[in-house]
């Protein structure tokens, strides 16, 4: 496969070996970075006071036969664990979530923590490659900066030392993407059954992942994510029915939370009241944008994953690293026409991510009081990713060896 005609002697790297290799350094630069700043040793001094300690809770206490979802305990229940204390009057996750992972409750806290950082960045790791490697050409620079990202950047350093799922849902999104590019519509549906662990931040790309598969003929991705949804939903009703209307209150206090990187909270912080509005209106222009694509499309699977959470009712910085997967697909498809262009983007991208989010978690939001202003790069990104594939909406740039370049 040749250059074409923007492409440079060195602007893509037709060996896929090196790329590899190019991710791999990234990876092990951006662990080198956590361990350099001292994050891996925080990570360890505060396993009884991370988020990962308050994911445990839950499981532990079912362990014990303790109900997560009983408003007028729970609080008192997770100080006699010695963890972090709970901001919500009931557990933070949803009911089919201690169900889930049970096993970790049955563990001591702090072998649980061991097991799940470990399981889940590795997970991710090999995922994020699997991604890169699907869609994304050969190259060094490029390569490397999604490795980097991973670990090097703030969500992923924030999502490293809170022990929280951000390496689980960016490693199932990938494979999500991956599986679905491939036709193959039951594995698809099993890793967009990880949705699960914060629907709210799924709720849009959902029920446009559903209206993708059926337009691609791979119903089978459908029933086998219904049949998870369904199976998540009946055991933890009749484990604890009353939990769906607990859970309601965990969504309201989030959304007030003043750490929450959302446009909306974002610009409320910056304009008041009138910033809200504005935001509802951004969101309700790129929602418009989006549903142009063509459900068939690659193109069309990057701009919903990269919208979704930017619209979520409620997020954290260490949500912030989901706007890698759309990033990475993006990259793939604008290659197929525009090498350059791809590579610029590419790069950009991945700045965006580690520069802007770093940047503002570490001046603005320290000023402020809040980590509301990390929402800017993440909307930032979902304005690229829609305005650099909007040539492809209708259909995706064919392959290159398909166009004889």
């Amino acid at each position: 496969m040749n250059a074409t005609h923007e492409d440079g002697p060195l602007a893509w790297t037709r060996t896929p070996l090196v790329a590899s290799l190019a991710y791999v350094a990234g990876v092990a630069a951006g662990l080198a970075l956590l361990g350099a700043l001292g994050f891996a040793s925080i990570w360890q001094a505060n396993l009884f006071g991370n988020d990962f300690s308050a994911i445990w809770a839950g499981p532990h206490a079912l362990s014990l036969g303790i109900d997560p979802y009983d408003p007028a305990h729970w609080q008192e229940t997770v100080r006699s664990f010695g963890v972090q204390p709970s901001g919500t009057v009931v557990y933070t996750y949803p009911g089919w979530m201690p169900l889930a992972i049970f096993p970790l409750g049955k563990l001591s806290l702090v072998t649980g923590a061991y097991l799940f950082l470990t399981v889940t960045m590795i997970f991710c790791g090999v995922a994020v490659w699997a991604l890169v490697h699907e869609f994304v050409p050969p190259g060094v620079v490029r390569y490397f900066l999604f490795g980097f990202v991973l670990f090097g950047s703030e969500p992923g350093i924030v999502g490293f030392y809170s022990g929280q799922y951000t390496f689980f849902l960016v490693g199932a999104m990938s494979l999500l993407a991956v599986f679905l590019h491939r036709r193959r519509g039951g594995w698809a549906g099993l890793m967009a059954s990880a949705f699960l662990v914060k629907p709210h931040l799924f709720a849009l790309a959902a029920p446009a992942l559903v209206r993708t598969a059926l337009r691609r003929g791979i119903p089978r991705f459908v029933w086998v994510g219904l049949a998870v949804t369904a199976l998540a939903a009946v055991t933890s009703t009749l484990a604890y029915a009353h939990w769906w209307g607990e859970y309601l209150a965990v969504g309201g206090y989030q959304a007030g939370n003043p750490k929450s990187t959302v446009l909306a909270t974002a610009l409320t912080d910056a304009y008041g009241p009138l910033g809200a509005i504005v935001a509802v209106v951004v969101l309700i222009v790129a929602v418009a944008l989006a549903l142009r694509f063509d459900p068939r499309t690659d193109s069309y699977v990057a701009v919903w994953l990269a919208l979704s959470p930017a619209a979520a009712l409620y997020e954290f910085a260490y949500d912030q690293l989901l706007p890698l997967v759309p990033l990475v697909i993006a990259t793939g498809m604008i290659s197929r026409e525009k090498p350059l262009r791809a590579r610029l983007f590419a790069e950009f991208g991945a700045l965006v991510i580690i520069v802007g989010d770093t940047f503002l978690h570490g001046t603005t939001g320290a000023e402020r009081g809040t980590l509301s202003f990390n929402a800017f790069p993440q909307v930032l990104i979902v304005a690229l990713v829609i305005g650099f594939l909007w040539p492809y909406r209708k259909a995706d740039p064919a392959p290159a060896l398909q166009r004889g370049s």
